[in-house]
């Protein structure tokens, strides 16, 4: 096979990418904002859907609109309800010339939005920002709110992309450079998978993963005996999903967003960021369900390292999910037939 013909094939990265442009501050405004100033007008959610070019809503996204259509911009702006009751988000903003934005993670989608809302370039009152990371647990209409209304304009098709196949729980990895824009890197990786626990009592306020979520399966006939299982738990499956976006202008200047949804994850976000004073762990490139952790503080800047990082990571919890289900299996089933 000739040389010509095996490079049709190959994956370059685009030069463009490795050049910082210097975009001014223009470039890295809300989305919804500069269509409301261009006259539209309604909720952030809608505004983010539509067609970039104003044709309406694609049909696969009138499901994500009624979903997030539960939280209103108000609700959002004054911390009602969930907005400002469930601090499920890390939020990690930073430069390599001017310093990192302090933020008291975990966050709930109310303060989320607030520094999301703080311009990334020039403000008065906070460093610039080159790279940022979103990480959100179990993602809500409101931190879907939150995101619609501060996203920037180059971001728009690839985190609308992400929602959607986030919750359609596709299995998704892809490297992409737009040629209908300036020149912009995007990489994708979404990770539908099963994990096996225990669904929280039906007297805890709180739960989310009972017998009756769709995404839980009864294993209770198995009559599966774990030696950390709490009395009366039922064990289970739950249909778990990782979706995570990196896009950036080039390999100084990019974005990345991460929703985590696992309903059995036994370690709550305030507690795994609020383990060790000394350490602080980035709850994405790290994987909550594993000991190997990154430290948020000892920064990765590429962000292709990132990415497999993160897609490494995260393979492998899943891996070990599936193991552990597996195990639990043949467990009952030797007990059984013994």
């Amino acid at each position: 096979m000739s040389s010509i013909y095996r490079s049709c094939y190959a994956k370059h990265w685009d030069l463009a990418c490795l050049t910082d442009r210097n975009f001014n501050d223009d470039w890295t405004r809300s989305f919804v904002d500069l269509k409301r100033k261009l006259g539209a007008a309604g909720e952030g959610i809608e505004l983010f859907l539509e067609d970039v070019q104003g044709f309406g809503l694609d049909d696969k996204f009138e499901e994500l609109k009624a979903l997030a259509a539960t939280v209103s911009l108000d609700d959002l702006q004054q911390g009602v309800g969930p907005a400002g009751q469930r601090p499920s988000a890390w939020l990690d903003e930073r430069s390599l010339t001017s310093g990192t934005r302090e933020h008291k993670n975990p966050l709930t989608a109310t303060r989320l939005y607030n520094h999301l809302k703080i311009p990334r370039i020039g403000s008065k009152f906070a460093p610039d920002v080159q790279r940022r990371l979103v990480y959100i647990k179990n993602l809500d209409a409101a931190y879907m709110l939150a995101l619609a209304e501060t996203v920037a304009n180059h971001e728009v098709l690839l985190l609308r992309d992400a929602l959607w196949k986030h919750f359609d729980r596709q299995t998704w990895l892809n490297v992409n450079f737009p040629t209908n824009t300036y020149s912009i890197f995007q990489l994708e990786f979404h990770l539908n998978y099963f994990t096996f626990g225990t669904a929280p009592a039906d007297n805890e306020a709180d739960h989310r993963a009972a017998a009756s979520n769709p995404k839980w399966t009864d294993l209770s006939f198995l009559e599966i005996e774990t030696p950390k299982a709490p009395e009366g738990r039922k064990h289970g499956i739950f249909e778990a999903h990782f979706t995570l976006v990196i896009c950036g202008t080039h390999e100084g200047q990019w974005d990345a967003y991460a929703f985590d949804d696992n309903e059995f994850e036994g370690e709550d976000l305030y507690e795994k960021l609020s383990a060790c004073e000394a350490f602080h762990p980035d709850p994405i490139a790290s994987c909550l369900l594993s000991d190997n952790d990154t430290d948020a503080d000892l920064p990765i800047w590429n962000p292709r390292e990132y990415f497999l990082k993160v897609v490494a990571n995260r393979t492998a919890a899943a891996s070990e999910a599936w193991d552990s289900l597996i195990r639990a299996t043949e467990r009952s089933i030797r007990k059984h037939v013994s």
